[in-house]
Order: C-alpha cells, then sequence, then structure tokens
C-alpha cells in the first residue's frame, strides 16, 4: 500500500518558480549610462541652435575682420588704398621705432584708467539712483540703455556733431551760458582732446557699469558673515520657456 501512495512530503513537493517578468529582468549594466549619453547630446544640439546666430554673427564681425587686419598689417598699400604686395615686417619695424610710440602709450594708459575709474564710480552712483521708486524710472533705465544699443559708428557721429568748433551743440550750449567767449577746438588742441575723448567711452561704458551693478547674482544681506546667492523667483519659475530665454 506504501508502494503506490505518491509521496505528499514537503521535501517531495517541486519548488515552484515564478514566471520572469519585466521587473525581474535586470536592466543592462550599461543602459543608464548610454541614455545619459544621449540626453547629453540632445542637450548640446539644442544649445548649439541657440547659440548659433550669436556664433555667426561672432565669426563675420569679430573674428573674420581681426584676421584680416593682421593679414593687412603686413603689406604695402598706395595713397588710393590699392595692395601693392608684402611688406614682411617693416611696418611693425617702422611703428616700433616712431618717436611718437612712447606718447601714444602713455596716453592710451591714462585715457584706460580715466575712463575705467569715472565710469565704475558713475555707474555705481546710477546703479542706486535708479533702484528708487520715481515718476518715469523705467523711462530713465531705457534712456540710459541707449548708448549700449547704438553702434560706434553712431556714436563718433553723434560725438563729431557735439565737439564740432563751428557748429558743436556744445560750444553753443557753453557760449549761450556766457561761460566761453570763442569756441573751443576739443578735437584739436591738445589741452581738451583727452577730456573730450574720456567723456566719449565714459558714455559708451556707463550702461554695462550700471547693469552690473543693478544685476548682481548674490544677495548683499549677510547670513552668518557670508554672501547667500539668490535663488529663482517663484515668477520665473513659472514663466514659458520663450519668457525664461
Amino acid at each position: 500500500m506504501s508502494d503506490t501512495l505518491p509521496d505528499r512530503s514537503p521535501r517531495a513537493q517541486p519548488i515552484a518558480q515564478a514566471a520572469p517578468g519585466p521587473e525581474t529582468v535586470p536592466a543592462p549594466a550599461g543602459a543608464p549610462r548610454r541614455a545619459n549619453r544621449r540626453r547629453g547630446r540632445r542637450d548640446n544640439w539644442a544649445a548649439l541652435a541657440w547659440l548659433a546666430p550669436a556664433l555667426v554673427l561672432i565669426l563675420g564681425v569679430v573674428l573674420y575682420p581681426a584676421v584680416e587686419l593682421v593679414r593687412a598689417s603686413g603689406g604695402r598699400y598706395s595713397i588710393t588704398g590699392l595692395r601693392k604686395g608684402s611688406a614682411g615686417w617693416d611696418n611693425y619695424s617702422h611703428v616700433l621705432s616712431h618717436t611718437a610710440l612712447s606718447t601714444v602709450v602713455v596716453n592710451t594708459v591714462i585715457w584706460v584708467v580715466a575712463v575705467v575709474a569715472i565710469t565704475l564710480v558713475a555707474g555705481l552712483g546710477l546703479a542706486q539712483f535708479l533702484s528708487k521708486e520715481f515718476f518715469g524710472r523705467k523711462v530713465v533705465r531705457w534712456a540710459v540703455i541707449v548708448p549700449w544699443a547704438a553702434s560706434l559708428v553712431i556714436t563718433a557721429r553723434l560725438f563729431t556733431l557735439i565737439y564740432d568748433y563751428y557748429h558743436g551743440i556744445l560750444n553753443r550750449l557753453l557760449q549761450s551760458l556766457h561761460i566761453i567767449d570763442t569756441p573751443i577746438d576739443f578735437l584739436g588742441d591738445d589741452r581738451w582732446t583727452m577730456a573730450a575723448m574720456v567723456a566719449v567711452g565714459v558714455f559708451v561704458s556707463i550702461p554695462e557699469s550700471r547693469t552690473t551693478y543693478t544685476r548682481r547674482p548674490a544677495s548683499t544681506a549677510p547670513t552668518g558673515g557670508r554672501s547667500t546667492v539668490r535663488s529663482p523667483c517663484r515668477c520665473c519659475v513659472r514663466r514659458s520657456w520663450w519668457r525664461q530665454y
């Protein structure tokens, strides 16, 4: 009788194995790494698409003229501007041996130091003034950005008209206020040329200085002796991708 009955003891029962499902199949070891690489490539192409217009502008307006300027510096030209051949290093040796080189270098250093110092002080004062609430503040902010948005050609032409000896606006104003009796040659008199050029440099640099002061990335409120970095405000987080851009 014992020979015909099946053995029902736990040891004789087969162990049931679960069917392999999607949750039990292990992912390949390199799958997250490949996904990160694909995501990184997509992000790089997206960033390149956004930067492409600026890169094309830099190549066409900055790099190409710089290369052409270096190439042209080693050539010989006629009075009408026609290239007559290569001059080698003769142009550079002529410049370095010129008697007025030291005067030019000193004037350049004076101009740079004066423009930077006046721009920093004036930009800080203007930023403090525009941080206050007053009627017409937005219009004043727009007006301050105008020198930054205008091209250098327009700025140069503007100050040429302002400093003109015969018909300049500045000479007309000073004479109407009885400050001067005769016009001043701002562009021809060595006593006034440096000051006039410093004023042009400050006028062009003020917008960038003011923007740097008013858009600082770190908060000035001390926290335990250290400054804290500002986090994005909620209104910026809720904006669309186009507004954030």
